[in-house]
């Protein structure tokens, strides 16, 4: 079978994933919610001059850090694509229709990175028109400054696509679902606690993929890293090339009862 059939049939099942459809839909409203809210303050910040003043805020990174505190929905995204076969039993199917499992692992992630970067773009569309529009006279367009604001906004998104990767791949892996959104959810909001306890817990990827578009001297990290935004890159770039190994190493070997029409 061809890549691209292998990769129309991951399609059609994401499209017709009811589970899918609606963390879309959820993530959609939350994440408009998220920047509506939150962008009052920056209002607040730049044009009012109110009291709740954030230190070194920077009008090209306001509105970033909700890639980091909306993490959470490209992960479940990204999981229910991959885990919601192995529940109902249709993975063996799926095996069956395309003997060369690298090939539906591989669909897998294209269709998770496809999901993972349409929810960001929406999301930095969201960011640029809820902040920007209430800073006025402070914002990017005015000042000058939109392409840093630009820059940010697409490692935000490529933050996303990662981590929207390296779980599709955890939950190849795993097969679990519940463990593995369990799993991911913890790390997603613990991430930045962990830091206080050892600065050992700044490589895990929610913690490192912030630090390329916010810095390493942003407001809005309370704990300052001490990798700059080119190595939190390549901590997240070596966290998706092991779990992209790990995937095809071990959905190779699973016995899932296709292997004996499998064309070696």
């Amino acid at each position: 079978m061809r890549f691209s059939s292998a990769l129309a049939g991951e399609f059609r099942k994401a499209r017709t994933l009811p589970t899918l459809t609606l963390t879309t839909a959820l993530s959609a409203f939350l994440m408009l919610a998220f920047c509506l809210l939150d962008s009052s303050s920056a209002r607040a910040t730049f044009v009012e001059g109110s009291a709740h003043f954030l230190p070194g805020a920077d009008p090209a990174e306001i509105g970033l850090h909700g890639f980091a505190s909306l993490a959470l929905f490209p992960i479940i995204a990204a999981v229910l694509i991959a885990s919601s076969e192995h529940s109902g039993g249709q993975i063996t199917t799926s095996a069956l229709s395309v003997p060369r499992r690298g090939q539906l692992v591989l669909a897998k992630l294209v269709i998770s990175a496809t999901a993972s970067a349409g929810l960001g773009i929406l999301m930095a569309l969201m960011v640029t028109i809820s902040y920007q529009s209430r800073l006025v006279e402070f914002s990017v367009f005015a000042t000058g400054d939109a392409g840093r604001h630009v820059i940010g906004l697409g490692l935000g998104i490529m933050y996303w696509v990662f981590l929207g990767l390296i779980s599709t791949c955890a939950a190849v892996v795993f097969r679990s679902q519940t463990a593995v959104l369990a799993v991911l959810v913890i790390v997603s909001f613990a991430g930045l606690p962990l830091m206080g306890i050892g600065k050992v817990f700044e490589y895990l990827p929610t913690n490192a993929g912030p630090t390329m578009f916010m810095g390493m001297d942003s407001a809005y990290m309370a704990i300052p890293p001490t990798i700059g935004p080119a190595g939190a890159a390549g901590v997240l770039l070596a966290w998706t090339a092991a779990a992209l190994l790990a995937a095809l190493l071990v959905f190779a070997r699973r016995d899932i009862g296709s292997r004996q029409l499998t064309i070696e």
